[in-house]
């Protein structure tokens, strides 16, 4: 898997943002709100906006690390041993 590009990462960046604010949105109208139905469609709303996030940061977890082992082992020398086995 590539490298995010600028955009892409921009874009990400944005929905990180646009989940956490949902999320904090969500917990003060549950605080704010008189009705106990209304408080718990808040808070359920909450929920899913801090799963959204959590996948979120997941794939940008898993996305940076791969690219990351794998340019690694690319640039990495070929080890002692086996430069030795390729002379003979």
């Amino acid at each position: 898997m590539d490298q995010l590009t600028q955009m892409e990462f921009l874009q990400v960046r944005e929905l990180l943002s646009t989940e956490a604010l949902a999320v904090k949105k969500c917990k003060l109208y549950a605080n704010d709100a008189g009705d106990e139905q209304l408080r718990n469609i808040f808070r359920e709303a909450a929920q899913v906006h801090e799963r959204n996030l959590d996948a979120l940061l997941n794939q940008v977890r898993n996305h940076q690390g791969k690219p990351a082992r794998e340019q690694q082992a690319r640039e990495q020398p070929a080890a002692p041993a086996e430069r030795v086995s390729e002379q003979h």
